[in-house]
């Protein structure tokens, strides 16, 4: 008797004291492994990690926001209860076990007016390891005490502005090991129309991902940009997609990360270089085309050698900066 550990560390995947064969795809995030079960147990089916999508609106408006067209998508979205409880319902009874979920929007998560009872109901399920929630830190006063009890950690994005230091020092005094700041001060443009990528790739955003009634398979919030620039609809691929149901990954074909047509017009697609900007910093789309073919060209060609391209980027960040700085508003 077999069945699949998805995405999951070689060290982490034990039946009965001992690790079966190994499946690996080069170019994916993760691995898949056969694992023997004894017949006479039960054991849970490990999902590496997904992400939870649960509200479809945020503060801030960002230039080149990956999440934009999902947002978009879904404006107005918020996960219900019911939706949620079909969700761990689905999750318990096909014995799958999520050592990470990460709820990361689309949109800010802490605008979700479900939130302290939906992490809770997450944690007491069972099939859940660790929750991490990502935020802009502008909302962190709606998270109660369950809140904090059932979540594991909360990364908080500072972008340039933030104003409510007052609170998140607080915070970080009463629940320091669970807070980790991240300082938001560049960001990479998103691709253009027109432009067309490599495959095969290393995705930097890779799926499972949950969002209302579905359960994108292999793909994260940048996918929905994706089909836009190829011209599709995102609803029309149902090969990455399907309606929340039990033994929702059964079927995962991990090949696929990476190498599907849609992975050529994708943000998350590491083989393009893009240029990186200040925060606050909006050039044309003019400028961004120039600048993004510029950068991507001497790099796939390796017209400059690829390890000086961390130094290029701080050099045009800086630049720009300055440009920010002596620029009337």
């Amino acid at each position: 008797m077999t069945f699949r550990a998805l995405c999951i560390d070689k060290s982490q995947i034990k039946i009965d004291g001992e690790i079966a064969s190994e499946i690996k795809s080069p170019n994916s995030v993760g691995c898949v492994y056969q694992v023997r079960q004894s017949p006479m147990e039960n054991k849970m089916r490990i999902i590496k990690q997904m992400k939870f999508e649960v509200v479809g609106s945020c503060q801030n408006h960002c230039f080149s926001c990956a999440h934009d067209d999902m947002i978009s998508t879904y404006k107005g979205y918020q996960l219900s209860l019911e939706e949620l409880s079909h969700f761990v319902d689905c999750t318990k009874v096909s014995d799958y076990f999520i050592e990470v979920l990460h709820i990361h929007g689309i949109g800010e998560p802490l605008l979700w007016k479900h939130f302290n009872t939906g992490v809770k109901v997450l944690k007491e399920s069972g099939s859940i390891g660790k929750i991490i929630v990502y935020t802009n830190g502008y909302l962190m006063d709606r998270i109660d005490d369950t809140g904090w009890t059932s979540i594991d950690s909360v990364v908080v994005s500072l972008y340039p502005g933030y104003k409510n230091i007052a609170l998140l020092n607080e915070l970080k005094n009463k629940y320091n090991d669970k807070i980790y700041i991240n300082h938001a001060r560049t960001f990479n443009a998103k691709l253009l129309k027109g432009y067309i990528n490599r495959i095969p790739c290393f995705c930097g955003c890779s799926g499972p991902m949950f969002v209302k009634d579905k359960l994108f398979r292999y793909c994260g919030p940048p996918v929905f940009d994706a089909a836009k620039l190829m011209g599709i609809s995102i609803f029309d691929q149902h090969n990455l997609y399907l309606e929340m149901r039990p033994n929702y990954l059964d079927d995962y074909d991990e090949k696929k990360i990476g190498n599907m047509e849609l992975c050529n017009y994708c943000w998350a697609n590491t083989n393009i270089h893009s240029p990186a900007y200040p925060w606050g910093y909006e050039p044309s789309r003019m400028v961004l085309r120039i600048e993004s073919w510029f950068a991507d060209t001497f790099y796939r060609y390796k017209i400059i050698p690829r390890s000086v391209w961390a130094q290029i980027n701080n050099i045009n960040v800086a630049l720009k900066s300055l440009i920010m700085k002596f620029t009337p508003k």
